[in-house]
């Protein structure tokens, strides 16, 4: 097998090497200089004929009445493929990460995804001080409408007020309310490093439309720190469901 250069490469799988539809392809990468890698049973056959790279398949009897439709063939070229591409992959050191980044699409790309791929963090997290009352937490609900907003004592996460706990709270309703006496204390949570797709499976299992990220306090599994939130929109947004 020859050296070929760091450029423009086409890899062409065919069992003959001689069907019609490769002399438009070969004309192609001729004329842009393209390196052609060939895969192929036999020797003396256009696709390996014009190939820089020659890569030659056993030949083989298909499966089958009459040995007519390609089986056996279909069969060890796919072998091929797959060994050529995990063994490329190691080779160059292919990740899950790198896996998000160029395949996020499709079930594999959501399997990959993590609660930090997904969160709303920053400006868009509602938070609101312990020491504020009711009016303060019903104006940050209202501008990042999420539907919660997540009350801090010392930059750590001391609860959550949702639209369910207003609505259960209306009849002591007062904007100067103590936001203790609402909030839900220890709200469920998840880390940064969560699957996305178990993120979903906690927020269906307790029916909830938030979830927030949190990390611990090294040291202080009782101390968390507010990352980000995930809503389900975001979920909706990369197509899990």
């Amino acid at each position: 097998m020859g050296q070929i250069e760091k450029k423009d490469i086409l890899l062409i799988f065919s069992y003959s090497g001689n069907t019609a539809e490769l002399t438009n392809m070969l004309r192609y990468a001729n004329r842009f200089n393209i390196k052609i890698i060939g895969v192929a049973s036999k020797e003396d056959s256009l696709l390996l004929k014009a190939s820089d790279v020659k890569i030659v398949l056993p030949t083989v009897k298909e499966a089958g009445l009459g040995s007519i439709v390609p089986t056996t063939s279909t069969t060890i070229t796919l072998m091929l493929g797959d060994c050529l591409a995990t063994t490329l992959m190691y080779k160059k050191k292919f990740s899950k990460e790198k896996f998000k980044v160029f395949h996020p699409g499709g079930n594999i790309g959501q399997t990959l995804l993590l609660a930090k791929d997904i969160m709303l963090k920053g400006k868009k997290l509602p938070i609101v001080n312990i020491n504020r009352n009711l009016k303060h937490a019903l104006r940050e609900i209202n501008l990042k409408k999420l539907g919660m907003v997540v009350v801090l004592r010392k930059n750590y996460v001391a609860g959550i007020i949702t639209d369910g706990d207003l609505r259960r709270e209306l009849k002591y309703f007062a904007k100067s309310r103590k936001l203790e006496k609402v909030m839900t204390k220890k709200p469920f949570s998840v880390s940064q490093n969560t699957p996305a797709s178990k993120a979903l499976s906690i927020m269906n299992e307790k029916k909830i439309t938030s979830l927030i990220v949190t990390s611990n306090k090294k040291g202080k599994k009782s101390l968390q720190q507010l990352n980000g939130i995930i809503h389900i929109h975001s979920l909706l947004k990369y197509g899990l469901k």
